[in-house]
Formats: structure tokens, C-alpha cells, sequence
């Protein structure tokens, strides 16, 4: 059995809290977005086909929307 440790800060390491309250966290993220965002855990994956000119410009016009979120809410995303 695991003893009792002081943290200062953070969630405990193997709880469901964590993920819980990061999907609350960015539970907005999609609530203007033309495009497809799927979210697991801690991964938000944004999909969808682009035929035309005007789906390349809505696209980045989410990417850019998605990029505020992240600077107003302080986290970001890796874009690998």
C-alpha cells in the first residue's frame, strides 16, 4: 500500500482527478470551431477535408482561433 506524501501543488500521480479536471479545463475549446476536434485525455486532435481554397482558408482560421484559446487559457499546444 502506498503511504501519504505532502504535495505542494498538482494532482496525484495515478488518479482520475487529473484528467477529469483538465477535460472540464477545455471543455470550451470546440464551441467555435468548423472543424472536427476530437479530445482523449490530455490529446486534441483537429480533423477534416479540404477541397478548396475556402476550406484552406476556414481551417487556418481555426488554427488561429485555437492558438487564442491557448494563449487566454496559458497552456499550448504541441504541434507535432
Amino acid at each position: 500500500m502506498s503511504r501519504w506524501r505532502s504535495l505542494t501543488s498538482g494532482v496525484p500521480r495515478g488518479s482520475v482527478l487529473g484528467l477529469l479536471l483538465f477535460n472540464i479545463f477545455i471543455n470550451d475549446i470546440d464551441s467555435r470551431s468548423e472543424w472536427t476536434l476530437r479530445s482523449f485525455a490530455d490529446n486534441t486532435k483537429m480533423s477534416g477535408v479540404v477541397h478548396t481554397p475556402e476550406g484552406q482558408v476556414a481551417m487556418q482560421r481555426d488554427l488561429e482561433k485555437l492558438e487564442k484559446w491557448a494563449h487566454v487559457n496559458l497552456t499550448r499546444f504541441k504541434k507535432a
